[in-house]
């Protein structure tokens, strides 16, 4: 108190303003303007008179943006102090009560029950109807509520809504109930707490739908009104960043839906009401979803704001002995000589987070474990406020916080952060590890599990929450993703499925029971959606660092390691120095392992000057790590740990090979013991007694535990799915080494069982990493005979994999189970494309020798899209490329042969050459010209629909889809084709469509177009002339305007020289485009010879001799040449 006033004075003095001046504003004597800046007084200012002194400082200084020295005129600012001042009275009241009450003998609860009774006596006595009445109470039970246990307060809603009824209302009957609301609120916690916040939102709703006059014109009672605009608020998600409007989704629906269009008038007032109880109840704040201060919501270490928060709101500010060792010990246990691991406390940089849009119609439940789904979720800062907010509400006593992130995010660090900031005597935190419980057993046994564990004892889970009935149990259920994970194989999926579900009944028993607690879930995001998500449930979503967080972690860890670094002439690691992988870096386990492998001499700084590829990159740093980890089994003379460090390069590499052969994401540690065996040569089943001194220890890969019927369970996935790519590539890449260094006979196989067994359970193209991977790794072959050798003998291998498989020794490697035929399909693509890679482009027909290159293709390719997946065979099918080109015969050998280049760059869609389907050769080598090759027939026509039908073709069957109309038709159009004067072969049905498309062409090719479809007619059948023509000919009409005189004679004359019939709506077409052309002004002899020649024509055929009734030929133009006036 004695502060605050020393600076007002302070500033009075400094702006040369009178107390009689600020006396005769206030209306106030002087000697209370006195009183007031001396402190002299227990009881906070009124905030307007604060305000009227600043605002008479500020007007009597005239420069507020230069206040005199150590003075402030920012009224913000001496608001935020007095809500400060406030709040700091409020606290030390009920601490005073509560030392003179217990130096009376009496205990803290007595003092409780007499601060706030319980609100609704009649709902009964067990606590879990308080929770569901809490959540769902009316306006008078909020009234009776507020005013319990003072004499003279209200009993119902009636003096809040007096005004509306057309009586007067009691006077100060919001400031009465809500009088001392901060100290209530402080006094209780949980259920009691809980419900008195809302009991508040519902009282300031009552009072902002009268003052704001929103319920005129509603047919809803007021009070129905309220209480329908307040329904679901205490359930739904409130939270509001820092700089954002108050964000109560379920309000601002109702709101807006019932009192539109005097909704805004109604929210304006609710909020404006809900911060002045707000700036002495910051708590409320939280709870109703309100806006933070600026800069509240700054990025900050080890969830450091959350404990300040609570302890603000308890008046305790000391944290146990236990927290503080927990705060204190390393980010990350590992065993490093040199550099330092920043603490807990220090190295966690709280992360941004995304929660699901505000909508309250949205379900989350289906879209929790997309990446895409979540990266449209909005971004929030400020995860210490959310947790604060989430922790005080009535919605975490009834459902679980499900927290999700990927490998490496930091999961299990908040969780122990959780733990150690929820202070004693309002909070008491139980972290279980999932890991380390029974799986199979229900929730209340695993947390009795996890007690026993921590206490060395049997412990009754009631006992326990009871035994401190003033504070609320915290359970932080670490590490769902690894029940899920290592314990698949054990636990049937209902128990998987629905054990979230089985959480929140729990929490629900429990509050029936009268001992509510609170759970936070955390688990892998990818998993999330393998269980039901209860409804209500609020789900968060850590996101990986961006640019921010990483330079703040990275000047925590140089300033951490500055002794070091300096002692070894090391340069700090920046966000600039981490080049490329600032993909690894967002995941802070990854970033501590990147600055870990930079301290041995600024390693990754030197491949970053060097600008070595990624797989060079990901090579020395894992080989780095796994040094380490071998270097801690004992000292090794170099060769023998170089060889040591390539068998546990190679044993991991294994791992990442079965996890990506079973399209999985991670590996359970029997399934690793088996690949381990078949792939290893040297290893059997159980032959290595703990997996986990395998795996588990390399701190890349992540180590998923559980325990069901007392059988320990592991399963193993790599923190970044890149080390497993690179992994797995590198298996490849040393199986095609082995290969090429095998000695053979002429003529014999080399024996192919290593890259059978890694090539034929998957297309690599499955992952387009590891093909990136591949590419990069054969790149860096220093053999050239044996780079030059590859290609050849993997065409070996690929025309040898149907037939006998002598060569090949039998492996005892099934990851799955899959057919001969899907096993030969994958490898043999597999072979090709690790051709194309060595090669960047081979030939068709050295993988398929024979004679028709273009009809072996076609039948390879429909192979191995009849095994592949439609997925897989899409990727595989748009990572290689194919161009079609004639080989050139070799001294006089015989003609060009269709040949195949196969590659991977992107070959861009220029035209189709129709000739390769149709086995001609190259029609541009022919030089031109017109010849009818084929004409088809309607039954062709069906032969070729029932073939595509047939083999089911998706893409094949979309472009029939297209041309379906057309051909049914004119199905002789199909196969009626001829060669243009540019060597291409042509269809009627193409020439057709290209005309009536013709927008993609310049208009100076419309001529040609024409031609096409001219002179194409003869081939047609004699039914489809006519309905070709009539296509032909109304096209004209529409183009006429965009051909020149020259153009159209030349047209017409070609129209008059056809060698088939006119049929007679074809002609009838053709005399109106007469009648257009007439209309042009030209005496140009060419085109009126033209017009007369069409003229000439149509009469020839209409003639009486002709057959036909002269009465219905059509109505010649009678003129030529300019139109008369």
């Amino acid at each position: 108190m004695a502060d605050f006033c020393d600076q007002l004075r302070l500033l009075v003095r400094e702006c040369g303003v009178q107390q009689t001046e600020i006396a005769a504003v206030l209306r106030k004597a002087e000697s209370s303007v006195s009183v007031l800046l001396s402190g002299d007084r227990k009881t906070a200012p009124d905030w307007d008179d604060v305000k009227v002194i600043v605002e008479l400082c500020s007007k009597r200084h005239g420069r507020p943006n230069q206040p005199p020295a150590d003075v402030r005129l920012d009224v913000q600012w001496w608001r935020g102090r007095h809500a400060e001042l406030v709040r700091t009275v409020e606290t030390r009241r009920p601490a005073a009560r509560r030392e003179a009450t217990v130096s009376n003998g009496e205990s803290e609860a007595v003092v409780r029950s007499s601060a706030l009774t319980s609100f609704a006596p009649a709902v009964g006595s067990t606590a879990a109807r308080d929770v569901s009445h809490a959540i769902d109470m009316n306006l008078d039970e909020a009234v009776q509520l507020l005013a319990a246990g003072r004499a003279g307060m209200p009993r119902t809603a009636h003096g809040l809504l007096g005004e509306v009824s057309g009586q007067q209302s009691l006077p100060n009957v919001l400031h009465a109930l809500l009088e001392g609301f901060a100290e209530r609120v402080r006094v209780e916690h949980g259920v009691p707490r809980g419900a008195l916040m809302q009991a508040a939102r519902l009282v300031l709703a009552a009072a902002a739908l009268v003052e704001s006059h929103a319920y005129l014109g509603n047919r809803a009672a007021p009070r129905q009104l309220v209480e329908s605009l307040m329904k679901g608020t205490a359930r739904a998600h409130v939270w509001s960043g820092e700089g954002q409007q108050p964000a109560d989704p379920a309000l601002l629906a109702a709101t807006e839906a019932a009192l539109s269009p005097r909704h805004q008038d109604f929210l304006t007032r609710y909020f404006e009401l809900s911060a002045a109880l707000a700036a002495v109840c910051p708590e409320f704040a939280l709870v109703a979803g309100l806006s933070a201060p600026e800069g509240s919501a700054g990025s900050g270490t080890g969830l450091s704001g959350l404990e300040k928060l609570l302890a603000e709101f308890s008046g305790r500010h000391e944290p146990s002995p236990a927290s503080r060792r927990l705060l204190n010990s390393p980010v990350a246990q590992l065993d490093v000589r040199g550099p330092r691991v920043p603490s807990l406390a220090d190295g966690y940089v709280n992360p941004r987070f995304r929660l699901p849009g505000s909508d309250p119609a949205q379900d989350a439940s289906h879209d929790v474990a997309s990446e895409k789904w979540w990266n449209e979720q909005p971004l929030h800062e400020g995860i210490d406020r959310f947790l604060a907010a989430y922790l005080l509400s009535l919605r975490a006593l009834v459902t679980p916080l499900l927290v999700l992130g990927d490998p490496g995010a930091g999961k299990s660090l908040f969780t122990k952060l959780l733990e150690a900031r929820l202070l004693a005597g309002d909070f008491r935190p139980l972290r279980v590890e999932l890991r380390r419980t029974p799986a199979e057993a229900d929730v209340q046994a695993q947390l009795e599990h996890a007690l026993r564990q921590m206490t060395g004892r049997s412990v009754n889970w009631p006992d326990w929450s009871e035994s401190e009935p003033d504070t609320i149990p915290v359970v932080l259920l670490d590490g769902f993703d690894e029940l899920l994970q290592a314990g698949a194989q054990q636990l049937s999926t209902t128990q998987q499925w629905g054990y979230l579900r089985a959480v929140a009944e729990f929490q629900l028993r429990e509050a029936q029971l009268n001992r509510p607690l609170i759970v936070v879930v955390t688990s892998r995001t990818v998993v999330a959606d393998r269980a039901e998500l209860p409804p209500e449930s609020q789900v968060l979503r850590l996101e990986p660092f961006h640019e921010p967080e990483i330079r703040q972690w990275l000047a925590i860890w140089n300033t951490t390691n500055r002794i070091h670094l300096e002692r070894h002439a090391l340069r700090p690691l920046t966000f600039e120095r981490l080049g490329r992988q600032l993909q690894l870096a967002a995941q802070p386990l990854l970033l501590l392992m990147l600055a870990l492998f930079d301290v041995e001499g600024n390693a990754l700084q030197r491949l970053g000057v060097h600008h070595h590829e990624d797989t060079q990159l990901y090579e020395q740093l894992l080989r780095e790590f796994v040094r380490r980890q071998v270097e801690k089994d004992g000292s090794l003379p170099a060769a023998d740990q170089s060889a040591a460090v390539d068998r546990e390069l190679h044993r991991l590499s294994v791992v990442a090979l079965g996890i990506f052969q079973r399209g999985a994401q991670s590996v359970t540690g029997e399934e690793a013991d088996h690949d381990l065996a078949g792939l290893n040569g040297t290893e059997t089943p159980g032959s290595c007694t703990d997996r986990g001194l395998l795996f588990g220890r390399f701190f890349f890969v992540h180590e998923a535990r559980a325990v069901v019927a007392e059988q320990r369970l592991r399963s193993y996935e790599f923190m970044h799915a890149t080390f497993g790519e690179h992994l797995a590539a590198r298996l490849v890449d040393r199986a095609l080494r082995r290969l090429t260094l095998t000695r053979r006979s002429s003529g014999e196989l080399p024996d192919d069982s290593e890259l059978y067994a890694a090539l034929s359970f998957a297309p690599l193209t499955d992952r387009t990493q590891i093909v990136v991977n591949l590419r990069g790794m054969l790149s860096h072959w220093t053999s050239p005979t044996a780079t030059a050798a590859l290609p050849q003998q993997l065409a070996a291998l690929f025309q040898a994999a149907p037939w006998d498989s002598s060569h090949r020794t039998s492996l005892n490697h099934a990851p799955v189970q899959l057919t001969r035929a899907y096993r030969d399909a994958v490898y043999t693509a597999n072979l090709l494309l690790i051709a194309v890679l060595a090669a960047e482009k081979v030939h068709a027909s050295e993988f398929l020798p024979g004679d028709r290159i273009t009809d072996l293709w076609r039948r390879q390719a429909m192979m191995w899209q009849s095994q592949l997946s439609a997925n897989s065979w899409d990727l595989y099918s748009s990572t290689l490329s194919i161009e079609r080109f004639w080989h050139s015969a070799r001294l006089g050998s015989g003609d060009p042969r269709e040949e195949l280049r196969i590659g991977t760059d992107r070959v861009p869609f220029i035209h189709h050459e129709l000739s390769w389907a149709l086995g001609f050769q190259d029609s541009r080598m022919s030089g031109g010209g017109y010849n009818w090759l084929q004409e088809g027939s309607s039954d062709e026509l069906s032969n070729t629909v029932r073939r595509v039908m047939f083999v089911g073709d998706q893409d094949a069957e979309l472009l029939l889809h297209v041309a379906y109309p057309l051909l049914r038709q004119m199905p002789s159009s199909l196969r009626a084709y001829h060669i243009d004067d540019e060597g291409q072969i042509r269809s009627a049905a193409q020439s057709l469509i290209a005309l009536l498309t013709q927008d993609v062409y310049h208009f100076e090719v419309l001529p040609d177009l024409y031609d096409r479809c001219l002179n194409i007619t003869e081939a047609l059948d004699s039914r489809h002339v006519d309905i070709y023509l009539n296509h032909v000919f109304r096209q004209l009409i529409h183009d006429m305007p965009s051909l020149t005189d020259k153009m159209l004679a030349s047209l017409l004359c070609k129209i008059a020289e056809l060698p088939v019939r006119y049929p007679s709506e074809s002609s009838s077409i053709l005399v109106t485009c007469l009648h257009q052309a007439l209309e042009r002004e030209t005496d140009d002899h060419e085109f009126k010879s033209a017009i007369t020649a069409v003229q000439e024509r149509i009469r020839g055929e209409n003639a009486p001799s002709s057959g036909k009734n002269s009465h219905t030929a059509p109505q010649l133009p009678n003129r030529i040449g300019k139109p008369s006036t």
